[in-house]
């Protein structure tokens, strides 16, 4: 498998990890769905991120974790 080409899926708990691991630098990207995190992603994971094409969604209706948590990883990639 080309390493180039390898890239990340996360669902609830699964994006979360899955946004700590694409920090690694071993991924193209990543696709997450419900992210629940609920805290703040330290500045060096934010910096990792940064060139990192990254996908996130989520479903209003999600009675485990809020959207809030989702939308606040997507304002913090954009800084």
């Amino acid at each position: 498998v080309d390493p180039s080409r390898i890239f990340l899926f996360g669902f609830s708990d699964g994006a979360t990890l899955g946004v700590e691991l694409a920090t690694t630098g071993r991924f193209r990207g990543g696709v997450f769905a419900a992210y629940g995190f609920t805290g703040e992603l330290p500045r060096l994971a934010l910096e990792r991120l940064r060139n990192i094409p990254i996908w996130v969604f989520h479903c209003a209706d999600d009675v485990i974790f809020p959207v809030s948590c989702s939308d606040k990883l997507v304002s913090s990639l954009k800084l």
